[in-house]
C-alpha cells in the first residue's frame, strides 16, 4: 500500500512539472485541416492545443482537392511554458490578371512580376500602377479597383498597334507566327546558310587545287625539278591554309543554323 501511495505521488509531481511546461494555443481558423509541427491537427475550427513551450510551426491548409492549390496560412511562434497564445487565421488573397492574348508581360509600379495569366497577391497589387507590355500591341497601363479585387480576376484584349482589332483568327495567327518562331529568325537563318554554302564552296575548291598542286609536285621530284616542286609545296600548303579556314568558317555557319532552329523552336 506504501509503494501504491508513493507510485501515485510522483505521478502526481510529474504530472505537475509536465503541466508547468505547456502552454496553450488557441487557433480561430475557417478551416479545420491544420498542421502542427508537421503533424496534421483536424480539429474544430475555434480549438485550443496543449503544447511544449518552444517553437512551433502552424500550417492550416486552405481548401483541398481541386482547390489545394490556395496558399496555405504559415506561422512559426515561440510558446513559453504556461503561456496562452491565441492565433487568428487569415489567408492571403490572390488576384489573376489575364490577358487576350496571353504572355503579356506585367509591370507593378516599375517590378516587372512575369507574363499572364499571372497569379499575384492582392497586397502586391493594391494602389499601385501596372503595365501590360507585349509585343506588336499597344500597353496598358491602369489601376485595380477595390471592386475589381472583390471579383479576383481581370481580363484586358490587348489592342494591336496601328490596328485596334483583329478582323480574324487568321490574322491573330500569322501575328504570333512573325513575332516567333522561325520567322523572327528568318533574315539570321537566311544569313547563315548563305555563309555555309559559300564557304563550303571554297573549302572544296582549294582542296581540289591543293590535291592537283600535291600531285604535280610529286611528279617534278621524280623528274628532278626542285624548284618547280617547291613552288607546288608552297601552293599545296597555300590551298590547304584556304580550305581549312573555309571549312572552319562553314563549320561555324552551321553551328549557327542549329542555334536559331533550336531557338526558334523553343519561342513556339
Amino acid at each position: 500500500m506504501k509503494y501504491i501511495s508513493k507510485i501515485v505521488m510522483c505521478l502526481s509531481i510529474l504530472s505537475i512539472e509536465l503541466f508547468a511546461q505547456l502552454g496553450i494555443v488557441k487557433i480561430i481558423s475557417p478551416q479545420s485541416n491544420i498542421l502542427i509541427n508537421g503533424r496534421s491537427y483536424n480539429i474544430s475550427k475555434n480549438s485550443s492545443v496543449a503544447l511544449p513551450a518552444g517553437w512551433h510551426e502552424i500550417v492550416v491548409r486552405q481548401g483541398s482537392g481541386l482547390m489545394n492549390n490556395l496558399p496555405d496560412f504559415v506561422e512559426k511562434i515561440f510558446l513559453n511554458a504556461n503561456e496562452i497564445r491565441q492565433i487568428e487565421v487569415r489567408f492571403r488573397k490572390l488576384f489573376q490578371i489575364n490577358t487576350f492574348p496571353s504572355g503579356a508581360s506585367v509591370v507593378v509600379d516599375g517590378v516587372a512580376k512575369g507574363r499572364t495569366p499571372l497569379v499575384c497577391d492582392e497586397s502586391e497589387l493594391a494602389e499601385k500602377e501596372i503595365v501590360i507590355q507585349r509585343s506588336l500591341f499597344l500597353d496598358e497601363k491602369f489601376n485595380i479597383t477595390k471592386e475589381q479585387l472583390t471579383e479576383g480576376s481581370i481580363l484586358l484584349n490587348l489592342k494591336i498597334v496601328g490596328n485596334p482589332t483583329l478582323a480574324n483568327d487568321n490574322q491573330f495567327v500569322n501575328l504570333q507566327y512573325k513575332e516567333q518562331g522561325l520567322s523572327r529568325y528568318r533574315n539570321l537563318l537566311l544569313g547563315a546558310s548563305i555563309l555555309s554554302l559559300g564557304t563550303g564552296a571554297i573549302a572544296v575548291v582549294y582542296k581540289d587545287r591543293a590535291d592537283r598542286a600535291f600531285e604535280d609536285a610529286k611528279k617534278a621530284r621524280r623528274i628532278g625539278q626542285d624548284k618547280l616542286r617547291i613552288s607546288l609545296e608552297n601552293k599545296t600548303r597555300k590551298n590547304d591554309r584556304i580550305s581549312t579556314v573555309a571549312f572552319v568558317g562553314m563549320q561555324i555557319n552551321v553551328g549557327a543554323i542549329m542555334y536559331l532552329l533550336l531557338t526558334a523552336n523553343s519561342d513556339k
